[in-house]
Formats: structure tokens, C-alpha cells, sequence
């Protein structure tokens, strides 16, 4: 299903939809049970379907983001005790942008 959730939002945004706008508008388009997570360079999203019976969970603290499909595998990342821990709601979409902390390097 990531390929066809891929090619939507490729035309969508192609067609000047804003990204946001483009996730929320997946519902349109797509029948079922779904959680989609987008990545970017500036950011994250998740985009549940409006029953939202596929589990997805959040971790967001003021540096890091972490999602997974139940809170057992954010029991203990790094910093876990200072997230905000929640269960994005029916047909959501979420985002975060990604910290403005400099660049790290690659060693």
C-alpha cells in the first residue's frame, strides 16, 4: 500500500496541494485500515484511517520523535520519561518538525 500512498501524494503535491493538506485528503482515496508514516528532512507525519483500528503510538520530546505500533517498543529509547507519549486519533494526521538543532556530522 506505501507505493500507492507514495504515487497519491506525489500527484497531489504536484498539483501545488500542500503537504498537510495532501495527507488529510488520503482518506478520500483510500478504504480500509491504514497508518501511514511520511519522512522528510524537515519533519514527520502520521496519517491513521478515521476508524483507526491499526495501532500507532507517539513519542515526542523537544529533540526527538519516535512512533511505533504499540508503547511497548517506546519503553525505554533514550529520553522516554521526558516525552509526551500519545496515540495519534481517529483519521488524524500528525506532525512534527524536526528540531532546529546544527547539523550533525557523519563520522
Amino acid at each position: 500500500m506505501f507505493g500507492v500512498a507514495a504515487r497519491c501524494l506525489v500527484t497531489r503535491l504536484k498539483a501545488d496541494e500542500d503537504l498537510e493538506t495532501a495527507l488529510e485528503r488520503l482518506g478520500e482515496v483510500f478504504d480500509g485500515f491504514y497508518t501511514q508514516v511520511l519522512t522528510t528532512k524537515d519533519g514527520m507525519a502520521v496519517v491513521r484511517d478515521p476508524v483507526s483500528c491499526r495501532p500507532a503510538v507517539v513519542a515526542e520530546s523537544d529533540d526527538r520523535v519516535a512512533m511505533a505500533s504499540g508503547s511497548r517498543a517506546l519503553a525505554c529509547p533514550p529520553g522516554i520519561e521526558n516525552a509526551r507519549v500519545f496515540e495519534p486519533g481517529r483519521g488524524c494526521t500528525w506532525r512534527a518538525r524536526a528540531p532546529t538543532t546544527p547539523e550533525r556530522t557523519r563520522t
